[in-house]
């Protein structure tokens, strides 16, 4: 694990670099998200009454976060799910407004020239809302890993029906790009939904129904494969072309051929 410090001041917000218009990253937005947070407890005025946003805390909704990062409101929501299920932020929400709070905020905030750290170490009791760091992680690890892999097992199931090949669910590489799209917070029917635009897509095209593969349908191409229409098929269905040939062929023993 990495240590030591970086001091990043909120000024960091107001430099070009930082207001270029264009698509945050995962990791950008988590950082922007410590940037936002309140570094003390702070009074506000919230529906017309004054309420206490406590240090680490920011009020916001899925909407602001979304224009602020340049994403959808599916992907904001996606992402600020991967935290909570990280154990990084708490989310609290309601009609009017959600509350984030960022896990462990004086980890990441108190500098280590305070009473709280003796030689680079945290000394105080554990902060509010961190979890218990035990071997029940172990446990939650393995259960997950357990989960993934029932879900791993039908999606890789489902591709070999719709592409008629045969990969296995148990292979790393396979697990590896799954598991990477399970955590930012795509379902299984997400998956499904992929591999039926793809195999329709590609399935006849020679070309590219090599392409029709866990590393290329699961790997980076894949939030925009699921927002992509399914494909129409540009060419008549076999039979709709029996039936034009046989209009045709009785046209022309009718003698319409002209």
């Amino acid at each position: 694990m990495a240590e030591g410090w970086i001091c990043l001041h909120r000024k960091i917000q107001e430099c070009v670099i930082w207001e270029v218009d264009e698509k945050f990253d995962y990791r950008s937005a988590w950082i922007d998200l410590l940037l936002l947070a309140n570094h003390e407890d702070k009074k506000i005025m919230f529906d017309g009454k004054p309420i206490i946003v406590k240090r680490g805390q920011r009020i916001t909704s899925v909407r602001k976060l979304a224009e602020r990062w340049h994403w959808g409101i599916e992907r904001t929501t996606r992402f600020l799910r991967m935290l909570e299920e990280e154990k990084m932020i708490i989310k609290e929400s309601d009609k009017r407004r959600t509350l984030l709070t960022i896990v462990n905020y004086g980890v990441y905030n108190d500098m280590p020239n305070t009473d709280r750290y003796s030689n680079g170490t945290l000394t105080d009791t554990v902060p509010e809302h961190q979890p218990d760091t035990n071997n029940n992680d172990n446990n939650d690890n393995n259960e997950n890993n357990d989960k993934d892999i029932e879900i791993i097992k039908n999606i890789i199931e489902y591709l070999n029906t719709k592409s008629l090949k045969n990969y296995k669910y148990s292979t790393e590489k396979n697990k590896k790009h799954i598991r990477a799209r399970l955590k930012e917070g795509f379902k299984e029917e997400d998956f499904k939904r992929v591999i039926d635009i793809k195999c329709e897509e590609w399935m006849d095209d020679p070309k590219m129904n090599q392409y029709l593969r866990p590393e290329t349908l699961f790997g980076t191409k894949f939030e925009s494969y699921l927002q992509q229409k399914k494909i129409k098929a540009k060419n008549k269905t076999a039979e709709e072309l029996d039936q034009f040939y046989d209009m045709a062929r009785k046209w022309a023993e009718e003698g319409n051929d002209e």
